[in-house]
């Protein structure tokens, strides 16, 4: 694969099946647009919230399933190859990102997923500078994962994540990291749980290290949003997925999709409304265990509101997956809601409501990307 091809993976949970990059769910709708039609249940899913919900099962997609996405030139790709994957629980996709509705094509299903001695669900998927796909589940992650004919390859590639002690270390999350001082000349795998926790996880051996954290949520956004009092001070939890971007020729860029909540890493009563935060990446660093992390958070970017919403009623929140390109971040909604997510405030706009309940998003570090400008 050229090292100058362009890589965007969507994961999205296709007719209703929740998938990848979330936190554990409310249990409460929390993209609420209550004029606009097609939401799906939103239903826990047992992979990722609470161990004793039910899980759903996965329903047969057909080819040629199509998520209705509006892209307009300004937002369209550089020129290069643009590789595009999409996942539900069990089975990959491939999605033509010169289709302005972006027509998915089942690829086939993980061999790692599901069956004997298997965890039911990939959780995420993540994407290196040279396009190779790595995923995550549970309890493991997979290393370079294969399109072989009509499936996908990764149980030889299946490495078990050494959690130690650690029992918040299940990811729903992930991503790369660019080369840093302190995490090292060559890329980093980097995994992020709900309790605002972000870990380096050691490709080889499993084995994680924590190297940061989102920090405290503060009383105001700065774009004139307050916060619940009851949430202040309180760790901020990762609502939905990460994203690091190399920004060649500059510094290094990162965002979250974060929530406020009363008891973090506990996700009942949060917020409904999503948070953008910047990522500091050069401040990842190891931690020694029982050690505290850094505080990895840039910039408060904004509450994730349309333009002239101050409310819940309007809100966009649980959006599972991002990626950015240029100065967009890309949010997919657990309700299918796909927006752009303005990298400077915050504000977010509403591209399509689709059928589909999104789960996670991610894009590799070489994407472009335009910078906050404060």
């Amino acid at each position: 694969m050229l090292r100058t091809a362009r890589t965007i993976v969507l994961g999205a949970a296709l007719s209703g099946v929740l998938i990848s990059a979330c936190a554990k769910d409310s249990g409460e709708d929390t993209f609420l647009q209550p004029d606009l039609d097609a939401s799906p249940k939103d239903a826990p899913s047992a992979d990722q919230t609470a161990p004793d919900a039910a899980p759903e099962a996965a329903p047969d997609v057909q080819t040629g399933d199509v998520i209705i996405v509006d892209v307009s030139p300004s937002d369209a790709s550089p020129e290069g190859d643009a590789l595009v994957y999409a996942h539900d629980n069990t089975k990959m996709y491939s999605v033509d990102p010169k289709d302005p509705k972006l027509a998915v094509t089942e690829i086939g299903p993980f061999d790692c997923i599901g069956g004997t001695g298997n965890d039911s669900s990939m959780t995420d998927i993540a994407v290196d500078k040279d396009g190779k796909l790595f995923g995550v589940s549970e309890t493991s992650i997979f290393l370079d994962m294969k399109i072989e004919g009509s499936s996908v390859k990764c149980k030889s590639t299946q490495v078990p994540i050494d959690a130690g002690n650690n029992t918040e270390a299940k990811f729903f999350g992930l991503t790369f990291a660019p080369p840093t001082a302190e995490l090292g000349t060559e890329e980093t795998l980097i995994g992020a749980n709900s309790n605002g926790d972000l870990y380096k996880i050691d490709r080889n051996s499993g084995k994680i290290t924590l190297v940061g954290n989102f920090g405290k949520v503060p009383s105001v956004d700065g774009q004139g949003h307050e916060y619940d009092p009851d949430h202040v001070g309180k760790n901020w939890e990762l609502s939905g997925d990460i994203v690091f971007l190399t920004n060649q020729g500059g510094t290094p860029v990162g965002f979250a999709t974060v929530r406020d909540c009363p008891n973090p890493p506990e996700s009942y009563n949060c917020s409904k409304i999503d948070t953008l935060v910047e990522i500091d990446i050069s401040k990842l660093k190891a931690t020694s265990s029982g050690g505290t992390p850094p505080i990895v958070t840039k910039a408060i970017r904004g509450q994730v509101l349309p333009e002239g919403c101050t409310q819940t009623s309007c809100a966009f929140g649980s959006m599972y997956g991002i990626a950015a390109w240029k100065d967009k971040v890309y949010g997919f909604a657990r309700d299918g809601k796909l927006l752009t997510i303005d990298n400077n405030t915050g504000e977010g706009t509403l591209i399509a409501a689709t059928p589909h309940s999104f789960a996670g998003a991610g894009v590799t570090t070489l994407a472009p990307v335009i910078p906050p400008v404060k």
